[in-house]
């Protein structure tokens, strides 16, 4: 048994996999339908897409916490015993019809929807009721989820055990186990920074094949949310030396041009970024006048001195934020989480980091957080149902879309390694620190669970 746990510690991606599946079934069966922040939008939409209906049955439709209701008046199984509208419901494969009084498109080419949607077309042929149809669609992205990240920590060449971590964290494995496509972001998030991690640390020319994948990934990251292509900045930043054979690189080190042409590539760099953040900027904000010392005070309010438990419940969120937000995990399991994540990072080894993959790997953490609160302040905060045009913080925001962006910290800190290490002298220790931590909290969240629900 000794020797089987040690084999599984020495392969991250194994631990991974255990790890979700695991605690994903686990939360994929307790959580009640539904309940996971934003899910009955997300089933909605995933229904409609194989649906000839293109809409789900007033049966189908509940209201904030009338499921919650259900399970403690008992009558919550009869949502996985009883069939509903959808028995008659025919299938078709719609690529462009909509749902949510004509707001919310529902097409087969949105594949950060599809494995949900095809979960939920699997459960109405094994039995049509809601239950059956949620959990089925529940299981199908996070089989997706899981496969895709076993091969993407596999692939990782340098930072697996924090990527581990990171992929393991309560509010990723419930966001798995669920109809959301915030998963599937995760997924695209991961696979391109992993890829970039991988080129940058590269000696070696870029081959045929890599070319193929990073298109491959690119197109995936344009299918996802709109805010992640300001990741196509990290291009940006890779060493010469993956296109210039080494000898003409050091050529180019010695011409008298050279600080010139570092010059115009961090210009170009910055440009890139700006003219990014501008073009996506112009999509959230629609026909709102843009005005950066408003928004600056906003994001003031919003991160530092205003409301603090906004504050508070998106730190928290980044971690473990749950059941349609009626709980989440305690502040301290939070600063302990974060605590872990920095020593583990210290503790990898990514040899060849440049300043300038550092640098704007962190640029593109924050200026994604910039994005991403921009886009909720003008899509959300200010519309009359929230706070109104006078709204003078970010309304909506949730930790879980800073998760995935942590892995952009891995490139700097790996860089700091030079003036701050960690030396562990036992190998084992990460590996069973990542394990470990993650497995407390993730059964910290499953606790809560059926203490929130099934008590």
């Amino acid at each position: 048994m000794k020797g089987m746990l040690q084999k599984i510690l020495k392969k991250p991606e194994l631990v991974f996999v255990l790890i979700a599946s695991l605690f994903g079934v686990l939360s994929a069966i307790m959580m009640p339908i539904l309940e996971v922040p934003d899910e009955n939008q997300h089933f909605q939409v995933s229904y409609a897409i194989f649906s000839e209906n293109r809409k789900v049955g007033d049966d189908m439709v509940f209201s904030d916490g009338m499921l919650v209701k259900q399970v403690e008046d008992g009558n919550y199984w009869s949502n996985f015993t009883e069939k509903n509208s959808a028995a008659d419901d025919g299938v078709a494969i719609n690529t462009g019809s909509r749902v949510f009084d004509q707001k919310t498109p529902a097409s087969i080419f949105d594949i950060m929807r599809l494995p949900q949607a095809l979960g939920v077309l699997v459960g109405k042929a094994i039995y049509p009721s809601l239950g059956i149809m949620v959990l089925m669609g529940r299981l199908f992205v996070l089989a997706v989820f899981i496969v895709a990240m076993y091969f993407i920590i596999k692939k990782l060449n340098y930072g697996k055990w924090a990527l581990v971590f990171i992929a393991t964290f309560p509010i990723v494995i419930q966001q798995a186990a669920s109809l959301s496509y915030d998963a599937i972001n995760m997924v695209a998030i991961f696979a391109w920074v992993a890829f970039c991690i991988n080129l940058a640390t590269q000696k070696t020319r870029i081959s045929l094949r890599q070319i193929l994948i990073g298109v491959g990934l690119a197109l995936f990251i344009l299918a996802s949310k709109s805010n992640n292509v300001l990741l196509f900045v990290l291009l940006l930043a890779l060493p010469l030396t993956l296109i210039s054979p080494t000898a003409l690189y050091k050529k180019l080190q010695s011409n008298k041009y050279w600080l010139l042409i570092k010059i115009v590539s961090i210009s170009f760099i910055i440009i890139v970024l700006l003219a990014a953040v501008y073009v996506i900027q112009l999509k959230l904000v629609g026909g709102n006048t843009f005005d950066p010392k408003l928004l600056g005070s906003v994001l003031l309010k919003t991160y530092l001195w205003g409301d603090l438990e906004l504050i508070d419940v998106t730190t928290i969120g980044t971690v473990g934020q749950f059941g349609n937000f009626y709980y989440h995990l305690p502040m301290w399991t939070v600063i302990l989480t974060y605590i872990v994540l920095a020593i583990v990072m210290l503790s990898e080894k990514i040899p060849n980091v440049s300043r300038r993959f550092a640098l704007v790997s962190l640029g593109l953490f924050f200026a994604s957080v910039v994005l991403i609160s921009v886009g909720m302040y003008y899509g959300w905060a200010i519309q009359p149902e929230r706070l109104g045009p006078g709204a003078t913080v970010t309304d909506g925001i949730q930790g879980r879309y800073f998760t995935p962006l942590l892995i952009l910290l891995l490139a700097p800190i790996a860089y700091i390694q030079k003036y701050i290490k960690i030396t562990v002298k036992n190998p084992k220790i990460i590996p069973v620190l990542v394990t470990v931590m993650s497995v407390l909290l993730l059964s910290l969240y499953i606790a809560q669970t059926f203490r929130e629900f099934w008590k």
